[in-house]
């Protein structure tokens, strides 16, 4: 499907209900389509740098426009939380988060940002190989990963993991849905179920006081967003 009804789309994004009757669909990448939004509609709709969709197209195919440090051709490429856009010519970088009403929001960087990938599985191989699954849809393969449990971040440099950050009690997290979506915090507590039918629990300290809300809110991060 190369195209949806803006009525359909994602309510992630930051457009307005009404106006074009169809927008582009995203292709098939490394973000759910209801937690992305088109490549195309990030430049031309929400930052607003051209007016139309061949403009779009001329700028990646004259690779002026980085998805994570690289040239991407597709502008229906999916761009979805911590993608990181670099425009070529005038160096703007931006850096994709999720705002206080839960959309995604393209917030500009002054500096390079390590980009903190969450564990959300993994499967041991023959020859005492382990694959770890990350949240963007890339894969690698480690020798030793019995520290590495789901729900912990690392950063990965090469194919190597240059930091790791655990889901433990004082780590910086960002919340990424719940109540309290777009804020971070740092974990007081992880809580103990009494039952494993029952959602895992986390008290967070923001700015704004401490709270509690489920685990699968919380992304481990390196620093502010």
């Amino acid at each position: 499907m190369s195209h949806q009804k803006r009525t359909s789309s994602t309510r992630r994004a930051p457009l307005a209900r009404k106006g074009t009757t169809f927008i582009s669909c995203q292709s098939p990448g490394p973000h759910r389509k209801a937690e992305s939004m088109p490549l195309n509609v990030v430049v031309r709709d929400i930052l607003s740098l051209v007016e139309t969709g061949r403009e779009v197209k001329k700028s990646l195919n004259a690779g002026l426009i980085l998805v994570n440090g690289v040239a991407i051709k597709d502008h229906k490429f999916p761009i979805g939380f911590l993608d990181e856009l670099t425009f070529t010519i005038s160096k703007d970088k931006f850096i994709v988060v999720y705002n206080t009403l839960g959309k995604l929001e393209l917030k500009k960087q002054e500096k390079d940002y390590p980009k903190a990938m969450k564990v959300i599985g993994k499967k041991t191989l023959p020859k005492g190989k382990t694959q770890v699954n990350l949240h963007t849809g890339k894969n690698i393969l480690l020798d030793k990963t019995k520290e590495f449990k789901v729900g912990d971040s690392i950063i990965v440099e090469k194919n190597k993991v240059v930091k790791h950050m655990k889901f433990e009690k004082g780590a910086k997290v960002f919340l990424t849905s719940g109540k309290h979506v777009g804020h971070n915090g740092i974990i007081e507590e992880i809580k103990k179920n009494e039952s494993w039918s029952q959602p895992k629990k986390i008290l967070v300290k923001t700015k704004e006081g401490i709270f509690e809300t489920s685990r699968e809110c919380a992304y481990v991060v390196d620093g502010e967003l």
